[in-house]
């Protein structure tokens, strides 16, 4: 369970370099938000594709978690929007994670062949995000100077 007090624990100064969070749906945003910071982390939100592509544009990021039912642009042509520009701007790849509420082999299969190297479905624990986002901090830690790990904090 999540608790007020566990995550006035968490360091804020303890953070992954940088996780993008990307979801239409306010209540998500909000949940998976306050989780991630109860883990000790810091993300920025946005609430569409097309932000998402902007914020990346203008940032590096090392984790992105991409709920794959947006309206407008889904997260399959986000996750090849995102390793387009990777490719673009000559940037390491960061660690793409789409989330659902449907959750079967076949959209796992359909993830990565757009470029996704993981999958969550939904409603996700704390547990599962704790996973991703030591998953992300591994792969983070391998690029040279950049990077720390740490012990977890909250839930």
């Amino acid at each position: 369970k999540l608790f007020y007090a566990d995550w006035q624990r968490c360091p804020a100064d303890k953070t992954m370099s940088s996780i993008l969070y990307v979801d239409h749906d306010l209540a998500c945003r909000c949940l998976v938000t306050f989780t991630i910071w109860q883990l000790g982390y810091w993300n920025d939100v946005v609430a569409s594709s097309q932000r998402a592509l902007q914020a990346f544009q203008r940032r590096q990021y090392d984790l992105v978690f991409i709920d794959l039912a947006m309206p407008e642009m889904d997260g399959f042509a986000l996750a090849r929007a995102i390793r387009e520009l990777e490719r673009e701007k000559r940037r390491a790849p960061a660690l793409l994670c789409g989330m659902s509420v449907i959750d079967d082999p076949v959209l796992r299969q359909h993830c990565r062949d757009v470029g996704m190297e993981e999958f969550i479905g939904r409603p996700c624990s704390c547990d599962d995000l704790r996973y991703i986002i030591r998953l992300g901090e591994a792969l983070h830690t391998q690029r040279p100077g950049k990077g720390h790990y740490f012990e977890n904090t909250g839930c």
